[in-house]
């Protein structure tokens, strides 16, 4: 069973003036994470996500993957 924040959508793009890819979770508009590479952007923002959904602290948006 995959953990919740595997599910939501992810979006990694490239900033050509700071040199660094940037990730971005859809269902999270706020959260953002960047590293060197592809891989280490969208690493950076699922553990934002993850973090956020351990804490409980804020109610938690369906993955728009989500079908009922």
């Amino acid at each position: 069973m995959r953990r919740i924040w595997e599910r939501y959508t992810y979006v990694v793009t490239h900033s050509e003036p700071d040199g660094q890819f940037i990730g971005k979770c859809l269902e999270f508009p706020h959260v953002y994470g960047n590293g060197h590479s592809m891989t280490d952007a969208l690493e950076a923002t699922a553990e934002m996500v993850a973090s956020i959904v351990v804490s409980g602290t804020q109610p938690l948006p369906a993955p728009f993957g989500f079908k009922p």
